[in-house]
């Protein structure tokens, strides 16, 4: 599924127009996070490629455990602040086609419920990559992987991967 879902985007990097990067302006992303979720960051665009992120994320998660009447839900929300930095390739059919890769600090807080709930709150670092492809000059869709380190106890997972669109203003 990831592959395919690749290879269609990277054909739409051969076809679309060219991605306008100005310096100093912000850009919205809203994706979807395939572990039953949403991810929605703000970006600051330090130059052409470089970037600053505040990303939100949450995600429910559901099990049900050997008691059949007994069914958990995890919610987990996450913020992080990253540093992201641009490559964009130079050959001319891949022109519109950019990834980044970056790092920061992720605080979370997760909420188990439970007969007794139990809720934790976390901090840790947070590392991701992602493929960028331009469909318009404003407009461009990713898929974003990423993985957090934290350096407290939590319940969640630490990796995510998204799908989205991203808005340039």
């Amino acid at each position: 599924m990831r592959f395919s879902l690749l290879g269609v985007l990277i054909l739409f990097t051969i076809t679309s127009s060219a991605q306008e990067r100005i310096p100093n302006s912000f850009s919205i992303a809203a994706g979807h996070l395939l572990t039953k979720g949403f991810q929605v960051s703000g970006h600051y665009h330090l130059n052409i490629y470089d970037e600053i992120r505040l990303v939100y994320a949450n995600n429910t998660k559901t099990k049900q455990s050997d008691d059949l009447y007994n069914i958990e839900s995890l919610n987990l929300q996450r913020i992080s602040l990253t540093y992201a930095k641009g490559i964009r390739l130079k050959y001319s059919s891949l022109n519109n086609l950019s990834i980044y890769l970056g790092s920061g600090v992720v605080f979370g807080r997760e909420q188990l419920n439970l007969e007794t709930p139990i809720n934790n709150e976390s901090i840790g670092l947070r590392f991701f990559g992602e493929l960028d492809v331009a469909l318009a000059r404003k407009l461009s869709i990713y898929i974003r992987a990423g993985n957090s380190f934290m350096f407290t106890d939590h319940l969640g997972r630490n990796g995510a991967l998204a799908v989205g669109i991203r808005v340039y203003f």
